[in-house]
């Protein structure tokens, strides 16, 4: 078998180990899915692009979500909308930012019953 060597950041390499545990395999397995799948497909198999959903299309997500989330009695702080930004751009994992959205909510509404 042949090794390879590569250079990664630390943090990036720590978050896809935790992610690939997750999903119940290591970094080999997962950079081997990622080699068999180019081939089969011929090319990368995602699209690459500078970002993960243009802005116009960011906006209105973040819109949607305080709405409803406003319906529910839960008004999104601007911090709030600029996590959910950071998720949609893929600066930061949901589950960060939906536990940091979700906790002062949980509190307020826990007052209520």
């Amino acid at each position: 078998m042949a090794q390879i060597n590569i250079r990664i950041d630390d943090d990036l390499k720590n978050r896809a180990e935790d992610l690939f545990e997750e999903l119940g395999m290591n970094m080999s397995t997962a950079f081997n899915i990622f080699l068999r799948q180019t081939l089969r497909q011929g090319g990368i198999p995602f699209a690459i692009t500078t970002k993960a959903y243009p802005y116009e299309k960011i906006e209105e997500v973040v819109r949607n979500v305080a709405a409803i989330m406003s319906f529910e009695g839960m008004d999104l702080t601007e911090q709030d909308k600029n996590n959910m930004r950071l998720v949609l751009t893929g600066e930061a994992t949901g589950n960060e930012v939906i536990a940091d959205i979700i906790k002062p909510h949980k509190s307020s509404a826990a007052g209520i019953i």
